[in-house]
């Protein structure tokens, strides 16, 4: 799209197109995109935390807390673990099918440079991205609650030319789908339109805010790579981006959850000494069992057993 040469409001919008159809398709085909959960899961937290009376209550919930982390850590693991060899097999594909790589040596170049962690701005833009990951799962929850108020659903299931043209059980079974998934529609398409006109607008006022997602920045080093000869490739210069990607990561899941923490931790009036004494005991359980919040534990037959 970008080799297209469009003026930036068609090029934003053929790239919100591009990434929201992405997203959507995800979404309908049961995947998940890893960075959108860290804003869901905050005010579960945040609710369950309020339930808490006693200091042996907190032990409990920094187990919940290490599982829900775990669970987070498997999903960035799942997308990262499709995302780089498909780009790899797909740049060598497209080489060897056309006779030359997917980027050109400069875009390649240009590529692995700006994941550089510290001569770029590439902190500032990955925590901006997760700003733009919170305010997405704030958008879904608004248009769900605005469905839900206005009662779309029962409109579109009663509605008497829809009913006549589809049939009634066909719209009540559309209204019902409809309703379970327009949170994840209306995230996924605020999500498409910030990744997308972010860095078109902030040209406006000279200067560029580039999306650092981690996915789509894993995946554009992979395509990098594929088109950069062997000969000419810098291990330093990818040793600092791939650092960079992996500081991506941390600030995408970070700043969405920690914002998404902070409002629902004020919407559900949670008083504030429980969140600071859960991050002590976060902290503390970190640093004693550190593995546990990547890794499962390993049960034994008859724990399994029990459990089963």
């Amino acid at each position: 799209i970008s080799r297209l040469a469009l003026a930036p409001f068609f090029e934003g919008g053929f790239f919100w197109f591009d990434y929201s159809l992405s997203f959507l398709l995800m979404q309908f085909m049961g995947f998940t995109l890893a960075t959108k959960q860290p804003s869901a899961t905050a005010p579960a937290l945040a609710g369950k935390l309020k339930q808490i009376e006693q200091e042996h209550q907190l032990e409990q919930f920094v187990d919940e807390v290490i599982r829900i982390v775990r669970s987070q850590f498997a999903a960035a693991v799942g997308n990262l673990g499709l995302v780089i060899p498909t780009s790899l097999l797909f740049g060598a594909g497209y080489q060897y099918f056309t006779g030359h790589s997917f980027l050109t040596l400069i875009e390649a170049q240009h590529t692995i440079a700006s994941f550089h962690p510290f001569k770029t701005l590439t902190i500032l833009n990955a925590s901006i991205t997760g700003v733009l990951l919170w305010v997405s799962s704030i958008s879904g929850g608004w248009f769900e609650n605005w469905m839900v108020y206005n009662n779309i659903s029962a409109a579109i299931s009663h509605n008497r030319s829809l009913n006549l043209v589809f049939g009634k059980k066909l719209c009540e079974n559309f209204a019902t789908k409809f309703l379970k998934n327009i949170a994840g529609i209306g995230a996924n398409l605020t999500l498409g339109l910030a990744l997308a006109f972010v860095p078109i607008l902030t040209r406006f006022f000279g200067f560029t805010l580039e999306v650092k997602h981690v996915t789509l920045s894993a995946g554009a080093l992979s395509f990098a790579l594929t088109s950069m000869p062997r000969a000419q490739l810098d291990l330093t210069a990818l040793f600092f981006a791939s650092f960079g990607i992996l500081i991506i990561g941390v600030l995408n899941f970070a700043i969405s959850f920690l914002l998404a923490m902070y409002v629902a931790q004020r919407a559900r009036e949670v008083p504030l000494f429980w969140v600071f004494k859960l991050a002590r005991a976060v902290a503390r359980r970190f640093l004693k069992h550190p593995f546990a919040f990547f890794f499962a534990p390993v049960q034994s037959s008859l724990e399994n057993e029990f459990e089963t």
